[in-house]
């Protein structure tokens, strides 16, 4: 479903998703919480899980393609 640097979806959440496409803005975990309305620690989680899913270690390893 995300279509951005050849990402397809890869049994991504909702939610996941939706922080994924925020995530190639470039936003800092504190401006993407305030944007969906949940905590930093939240955020962080789904990043986990987004970034198992890729195969990667960090944020730099995919959001820059």
């Amino acid at each position: 479903m995300i279509s951005r640097c050849g990402i397809t979806s890869l049994n991504f959440t909702k939610k996941e998703q939706e922080i994924l496409l925020l995530m190639q803005r470039v936003l800092k975990n504190r401006e993407i919480a305030e944007r969906i309305s949940v905590s930093v620690s939240t955020i962080k989680l789904h990043n986990s899980a987004i970034y198992r899913k890729l195969g990667v270690l960090k944020r730099a390893d995919f959001v820059h393609c």
